[in-house]
């Protein structure tokens, strides 16, 4: 699958999409007749990988729709890529962030439609037709998914659009849960494998979905009967898995992709085959790499590339405690040099992965607020002097210092305009091979696993009054968290706010806080507690005195339908709705 997402750019003209500035008119952007070819088999399997291909344009584009205006991140050196979604009170229907994801998630949906669309007359087996649609109606349900998360109800189209549509109701979140669930408990039956590691769906996906689907319906609908649901599904995606049978550090080796029985479902890169197609390095990667992480310098520094968006919270960074390895598992804790008198220039940021680390200094070190106080520091350096004397020491505590070695607050460290080195950076999508710059990381980008699989688990059975499994399923998680620790890690009597603790460590940086908080009804708490942009309640207060507990419907595509949409409540557009 790696090699097959990379799809000729004829292809995308060949269909009929949706373009970005409007949701509703189809428009032909090619003269090539698209129907003789895509009725052949290996036009309809070009098709299908397009439709794979798709998905990177709403995961590879930064992680401001999933992560902002949550607890778990601050703003870099300036502010955040869109400072409306990370602070609320600036946040429209005219905003062109949500505008873009909307219109995405559309032009996905469109290419799964269009899949299907030529299943019923393609000249190929009926293994690879009922295979390929049961993928594409996954697809297409991820994506309703998305929306249904960050807008309630939304439109739902089921048919390949090639004319003009100017009349599209918008649905309720009910009906879009409840076509979600129909998609994927229809294909249950289809032939698609057990487990796979190439790339493409397999029932274990369908699995994760539909507890995950069932558990979000579960809350926005409150219904009881979901979260059973839930976690009924939830057991089946593990059952088809081997546990968490890795390290957490291991589990992201970046040298180790595409080999991970515990990953579910990826969006795939390939450098080798992206190169050997001519295509540029930053054309075809992606910008993992560069996200939660602080600005390091530039390519002639030594460090790698990073974007100063969604900067580690000092809330989440407190959520660690002692023995937990994915603190070293998640964090690049030791930033490497070559000359110790000039740290900031002779950087080696990838030694720990190319094997160069015994050889180099130790420029910047990053300890967990547990092992911060100056007799832990003196320990540390005592262990190796000679590579560690020189080392600017910055702890991730309340209580921190500059880079320039002067005293100052963690928010600080993180958020001043000078603050390079400030503080440390999530290193589980690091692309070593990586050139310096944006989007040249060939990560995959991980959408679903089993470590979340366990506590989608625990959450359902938690909402149906299970206390016992919930307890059960979260102390698997930990349980690989401390292995080899001589940490009690085991919890009793979970509770919600728990369980997100425990999200918030095992999945820091993988796209899912802002959907977290939501579900749970703990947005405004958090944000409120946790985020220092955000004032007050007040942040959430719309011009119709309701809560910014979604996105807002775009405007454009309010105003481009015939039909009368409902704007959802916060916002200053239309009616207010569920």
């Amino acid at each position: 699958m790696k090699r097959l997402i990379y799809i000729l750019a004829v292809i995308a003209a060949m269909l009929t999409a949706y373009s970005c500035s409007d949701f509703l008119d189809a428009e032909n952007k090619s003269n090539v007749t698209s129907g003789e070819y895509f009725n052949t088999e290996d036009g309809f399997e070009t098709l299908v990988n397009y439709a794979y291909g798709q998905l990177k344009s709403i995961y590879n584009n930064g992680p401001t729709m999933f992560s902002s205006g949550t607890d778990m991140y601050h703003r870099g050196r300036g502010a955040m890529p869109d400072p409306a979604l990370h602070q609320y009170t600036g946040l429209t229907p005219e905003n062109g962030t949500v505008s873009n994801f909307y219109t995405d998630c559309y032009e996905g949906i469109q290419a799964a439609n269009c899949v299907l669309y030529y299943a019923q007359t393609v000249d190929a087996t009926e293994e690879i037709i009922q295979l390929r649609s049961a993928e594409a109606r996954f697809i297409r349900a991820l994506y309703y998914f998305e929306l249904a998360q960050h807008f309630g109800g939304v439109a739902l189209i089921k048919e390949y659009v090639n004319s003009i549509v100017t009349e599209v109701p918008r649905d309720s979140k009910e009906d879009v849960f409840n076509f979600i669930i129909d998609e994927l408990k229809d294909i249950e039956g289809s032939p698609l494998p057990n487990t796979d590691l190439s790339g493409r769906i397999t029932k274990q996906a369908v699995y994760h979905y539909l507890s995950k689907v069932y558990l979000t319906a579960g809350w926005d609908l409150n219904s009881s009967d979901y979260f059973n649901q839930a976690a009924s599904y939830a057991e089946k995606a593990l059952a088809l898995g081997n546990g968490l049978d890795e390290t957490f550090e291991s589990l992201w080796d970046p040298y180790k992709d595409n080999t991970h029985q515990e990953v579910i479902f990826a969006v795939q890169y390939d450098r080798a085959s992206s190169v050997g197609a001519g295509i540029a390095e930053s054309d075809n990667g992606n910008g993992t790499q560069d996200q939660f992480s602080q600005y390091y310098g530039g390519s002639d520094q030594g460090y790698k590339h990073g974007s100063s968006t969604c900067i580690p919270s000092e809330r989440l960074m407190y959520l660690f405690q002692p023995g937990d390895s994915r603190y070293e598992g998640t964090f690049m804790s030791k930033f490497y040099c070559t000359d110790p008198d000039n740290p900031k220039i002779t950087g080696d940021y990838y030694a720990p992965f190319t094997g160069t680390a015994a050889e180099r200094y130790i420029a910047f070190y990053y300890p967990p607020h547990y092992m911060s106080s100056e007799a832990d520091i003196a320990a540390w350096r005592a262990e190796d002097p000679v590579h560690r004397e020189k080392t600017v020491v910055i702890p991730m505590a309340a209580n921190t210092i500059h880079p320039d070695l002067s005293p100052c607050n963690y928010y600080d460290a993180a958020t001043t305009g000078d603050a390079v080195f400030g503080i440390t950076c999530v290193k589980k999508f690091d692309d070593p091979e990586s050139s310096y710059g944006g989007n040249t990381c060939y990560r995959d980008i991980v959408l679903a696993r089993l470590g979340e699989t366990y506590l989608i688990a625990a959450e359902a059975f938690l909402k149906a009054g299970n206390q016992g499994k919930a307890d059960e399923m979260v102390n698997i998680v930990r349980e690989r968290a401390f292995r080899g620790s001589n940490t009690a890690y085991t919890l009793t009597g979970v509770t919600i706010d728990k369980i997100l603790e425990e999200r918030a460590l095992e999945l820091t940086g993988e796209r899912l806080r802002w959907a977290d908080l939501r579900r749970t009804g703990k947005l405004v708490e958090y944000n409120v507690a946790y985020n220092p942009e955000l004032d007050s309640q007040e942040n959430f207060v719309g011009p119709d005195g309701q809560l910014k507990l979604y996105r807002p419907i775009p405007q454009e595509a309010i105003d481009l339908n015939t039909a009368e949409i409902t704007q959802n409540p916060g916002y200053a557009s239309g009616a207010s709705a569920e």
